[in-house]
Order: C-alpha cells, then structure tokens, then sequence
C-alpha cells in the first residue's frame, strides 16, 4: 500500500514541476505583420497633364528621396519598376489591384500622386488588402505657375504622411539571441530599429502599439486608434538599433519581431515639423491604459515555484512518515 501511494505521489509532481519548467520558457517567437506595418514602399510617377512631364518626374525624385532619408522605409528604384513594367502614372487603385501589385512588386505599401484642376492628391495603399492608409491633398496657387509648385507641394504632402504614421520603428529579433524579448540580470531587453536618421536619444521613453481599425477611413488618419501594450526606456542606441529596457507591459508575447514601436519625441517633432496644420488633428487616437512593471520571467513564475516547492515538502514528509 505504502508502495502504490509512493508511486501515485511521484505521478502526481512530475507533470506539475515540468509545467513550471515550460512556465519559465517564453514562447517561440514568430514573424507576423502587423495592421499598418510599412517598410517596403513603391513610389508611382504622378498622374499629370501632358506637357508637365519634366516637374512630374522631378517631384517623383525628391518623394522617393525624401522617404530614403528616414532609413525607416526600403524605396523601390526606377530600374526595379521599369523591369517590372509598371513605371507608369496612377491616380487611383481598387483593392484587387493594390493586392496584385504588391505581390508583384513585393512592397507593403503604395504611394501614388495626381494632379487635377491644380488640386495636387496623395494616397498611400496597404498592400495587405488594397484599402487605403493615408491621403491627402493641397491647392496650387492660382497664381503661380503649375511647374513651379508640384516638387514642393509633392514634398510637403510625403512629410505629412511621414508625421502621420502613428509609430516610428519595428521591433527585431536579435540574431545571437535568438528572441524578441530578452533578460539581462533583473531586466528585459529588446531591440528596434528605427532608422539611422532618428533624433532618438538614451533616456528617451519608448512605447509598443498595435492599431486597431474603428472605421471605413484611412487607417493613418481618423480610422483606427493606436494602443499602447508596452512602455521601455532607451539604454543605447547603435545607430539608429535602439537598445529598449522594457518597463512597463501587457503581455511579453504581444512584443514580436515587426511589432510597432512608437517615439513619443519623434511624434512631437513630426507634428510641429512635418505635419500640414490642416491634418495636425486628423492622427489615430492613442489609447492607454496603466500597464503592470515588466518583471523578470523567473520573478513571474516564482510563487508557482514557491507553491510546488512547499507541496514537495509536504510530500516528502509523508513519504518519511510511510
């Protein structure tokens, strides 16, 4: 009898110490892509008037370049779109369209301009189901001629676009780690990469976001709301790959390699830098709730190992008793 109830008690611990052992593991991390994830970007030539060819494509330029110099967006070349034979004007996309181009030219986004009746529109599409992101639009003056104002106009609206954008980095995967998410002592660590051109500075507070769509409007403007999962402080920054001590989150595995990382600077900088003063009011809503300290993993497992422990005890004294 004593034998039998030997047996059933070592039954009965083994399954619950390996379930403390899976407890302090984190779960393997996957690459997703999230709502509004952009990095690969195509830059179409903008839908003009004839005669207008030479200030059309020279707006195209300074569009593409002025998206280069962030370091935050890969920018598709002229070679790569004439070999794929879609280096050509559009004003418009339906979903199915903004789909198969983005498989053809395996890009997450794309920006197209036109200009009508000198009233100069810019659209940016997800490539994930072709709907749109982000538009905007400004009036030429009367006054001036066509030629003279497309370049700068076309700059103004990408800078625009580029402040609207509710984050400024992607969460990576550290390639000797293995793991979005690391520990390092008593904290958590993980690494962004915001781009070499970033104002970002150590110290600076960092917050993890995903958007939520709420409506038919463009994701970047008044259709979806922006919530914080996840706040961090800059502990070094290797140009532009942030080193981020984690301080306050939801859930450590809402935080994976492309999640959504948000510069509450950079977003203040870009508003009163970057933003039209027509569009400063139009951004995603940002949503936070207080989040629980970012504790180690051993320290979340710990009072489940206190109990197992102190359950071992017990048995132990009963097995002694036998």
């Amino acid at each position: 009898m004593a034998r039998l109830i030997k047996i059933f008690i070592l039954l009965t611990l083994v399954p619950l110490f390996s379930f403390a052992q899976e407890e302090t593991d984190e779960t393997t991390p996957t690459i997703t892509y999230p709502a509004g994830y952009l990095r690969k970007l195509v830059v179409f030539p903008m839908d003009i008037s004839k005669g207008y060819e030479k200030p059309a494509e020279d707006s195209w330029w300074k569009v593409r370049e002025t998206l280069t110099d962030t370091k935050r967006f890969l920018v598709a070349s002229k070679r790569f779109l004439i070999q794929k034979d879609v280096m050509q004007p559009r004003s418009k996309l339906s979903a199915s369209d903004g789909i198969l181009l983005g498989q053809l030219l395996e890009s997450d986004g794309l920006v197209l301009m036109s200009l009508k009746n000198r009233q100069l529109t810019m659209t940016v599409y997800t490539c994930v189901d072709g709907s749109v992101l982000w538009t905007g639009s400004l009036a030429l003056h009367a006054s001036l001629p066509i030629e003279k104002q497309t370049e700068d106009s076309a700059v103004k609206l990408i800078r625009d676009f580029i402040a609207t954008v509710p984050y400024h980095g992607l969460q990576i995967l550290d390639p000797l780690i293995g793991r979005p998410v690391y520990e390092e002592g008593d904290v958590r660590l993980s690494k962004v990469d915001v781009g070499s051109n970033t104002r970002a500075a150590v110290g600076d507070s960092v917050q993890w976001i995903n958007i939520e769509k709420t409506t038919n409007a463009p994701l970047f403007l008044t259709g979806s709301r922006s919530n914080v999962i996840a706040e961090g402080e800059i502990v070094k920054n290797e140009n532009g790959i942030l080193l981020v001590e984690l301080k306050r989150l939801k859930d450590v595995n809402l935080l994976t390699t492309n999640s959504l990382v948000r510069l509450p600077k950079e977003a203040e900088f870009l508003n009163a830098n970057y933003a039209l003063q027509t569009s400063r009011n139009l951004a995603p809503e940002l949503r936070y709730s207080p989040l629980p300290p970012a504790r180690p993993a051993n320290e979340e497992t710990k009072p489940l190992v206190a109990a197992l422990v102190a359950i071992a005890n017990f048995v132990g004294f009963l097995l002694l008793a036998f």
